[in-house]
């Protein structure tokens, strides 16, 4: 139980950083489509598709070579430290390099000339984006995840600094972009002094010399990593490319496409995974936590009351974004246009929720390969049901990709988790009677809240949402899906 309060302690506070993070990001999001517009929102999202590969590839295996070095070596620390940092470097600026030389070729793809610049402003950020990467793999090892989620706030905070700067000096879109792109360069470097300074502030020393080379750990570790990756960001980039182009194939305009593309993926799913940050916290954490253990029946019930919480939760972020998308997109964005995708979205919530928390249960014990394996599938199928679909069902055959690959993929992830945890972790099986009772939790809340309007849109919202969890808690105790032994356990967690 004492590693448990660690654990939910820790979480809470990355938690309140992270969700302080995406407040700013969502709230930043408004501000930017404000200035440029829900095609602008659709033809930024493309120009960071390409980017986002870029850095992958800046980033690929870094991380994970530099947490298991820390774990499997905690007195070389300091050493492969170095090393990892000088190769970060090298990887880094090698994919900066390529981006920028590469940025006029990506305007073929992106189908906008304003693209160019802003990609060639993110190449600089590449090599400073690489020695983050093995900063965060080192501090999620030496369990100092909350110093870097406050280090990634205050990252948050730069970038959004200067995107508003260039709202308010510019009014030409393409000047907008380069601001925000440029407000991600020097969010990147932030965040290296900020590591950099939080490594050394730890004053680690070396009480012997590394055991494994530096070659045989890149790769055996690193390599397998970097090749998943890059392949998933690979597919993951032409996925996100093909979805404009294939929407003009059904006979929708550019600007159309960019519009419908921005309204789905830059404004519904931020939306929608909003309250995923507790889990992704979550998720991050359970890896060293679950590495370090070999108590199988410790493992079984944290696994238990991981997917136990993650479940709840889950369903109760669909819930209300369910019942109240039309009010959560006008207080978000001041107006209806995201609704109908928010509500569309909701039942997937649980889903992703789920299969965030399965990945990091899977990653602690050791399976990152096969969870990249089934990464990678779901790339692949994301890729031909877009090339496929959206022509023929435009946006809607997007959204229909989404629904099959985010269901393919937890299927499969928890398939595994199945097979690896130990005897006696009970199935998701027992739990689904929650379901019901969390909807007519949602469609009381609903008809409780039908009359209430404030004068601020943010705070009637807030007030429904929280009616519609205090309901769920309410029902879900009456029907006996909370039981004596989770309030212990979250009694314990608090004491």
């Amino acid at each position: 139980m004492k590693k448990a309060k660690k654990l939910f302690m820790t979480t809470l506070l990355v938690t309140a950083t992270n969700f302080g993070a995406r407040t700013a990001s969502v709230w930043f999001a408004v501000l930017l489509g404000a200035g440029v517009g829900s095609a602008g929102i659709g033809l930024w999202n493309l120009i960071l598709s390409v980017y986002f590969f870029a850095k992958t590839l800046s980033g690929a295996g870094l991380g994970l070579a530099t947490l298991k070095a820390a774990i499997e070596e905690p007195e070389s620390t300091a050493k492969n430290l170095r090393r990892m940092y000088l190769f970060a470097l090298f990887q880094g600026g090698a994919a900066g390099a390529l981006l920028f030389l590469l940025s006029g070729a990506a305007v073929s793809f992106v189908s906008s000339p304003a693209a160019a610049p802003a990609l060639k402003i993110l190449s600089l950020s590449l090599p400073f984006s690489a020695v983050n990467v093995c900063t965060g793999g080192y501090c999620t090892a030496r369990r100092k995840m909350a110093r870097y989620a406050v280090t990634g706030l205050g990252e948050q905070c730069v970038k959004i600094g200067f995107g508003i700067a260039s709202l308010r000096c510019f009014s030409d879109p393409a000047r907008i972009m380069l601001g925000a792109a440029a407000g991600i360069t020097f969010g990147e470097v932030f965040s290296l002094i900020c590591g950099v300074a939080g490594v050394l502030a730890d004053r680690i020393r070396d009480k012997k010399a590394p055991t494994v080379p530096f070659s045989r750990r890149m790769i055996s570790v690193a390599l397998p990593d970097a090749a998943g990756s890059v392949l998933r960001s690979v597919l993951s980039t032409v996925q996100n490319l093909l979805i404009p182009a294939g929407m003009m194939r059904s006979g929708a305009t550019a600007q159309r496409s960019l519009s419908a593309y921005g309204a789905v993926h830059g404004m519904a799913l931020p939306v929608v995974l909003y309250p995923s940050g507790i889990l992704g916290a979550l998720s991050g954490l359970l890896i060293p936590e679950f590495a370090g253990t070999e108590n199988r029946r410790e493992i079984s019930y944290m696994t238990t009351r991981v997917l136990r919480f993650s479940l709840l939760f889950s369903l109760l972020c669909a819930c209300a974004a369910g019942a109240f998308s039309g009010e959560l997109s006008l207080a978000v964005f001041g107006s209806e246009e995201a609704a109908p995708w928010i509500r569309l979205l909701a039942p997937l919530i649980p889903v992703m929720y789920l299969d965030m928390s399965s990945d990091g249960i899977l990653k602690g014990l050791g399976l990152q390969k096969k969870i990249m394996a089934i990464n990678v599938l779901d790339s692949a199928v994301s890729v031909a049901l877009i090339y496929f679909l959206v022509p023929k069902m435009g946006i809607y055959g997007y959204v229909f990709m989404v629904g099959v690959t985010e269901v393919m993929n937890f299927a499969l992830s928890y398939r595994l988790l199945k097979k690896n945890v130990p005897p006696g972790t009970p199935g998701l099986g027992g739990y689904l009677r929650t379901v019901p009772v969390a909807a007519a939790a949602a469609a009381s809340a609903r008809v409780l809240t039908a009359n209430l309007y404030l004068s601020s849109a943010g705070i009637t919202v807030a007030l429904k949402i929280a009616l519609c969890a205090a309901l769920c808690v309410l029902f879900w105790t009456a029907a006996g899906s909370l039981t004596k032994e989770d309030a212990r356990w979250i009694k314990g967690l608090i004491k």
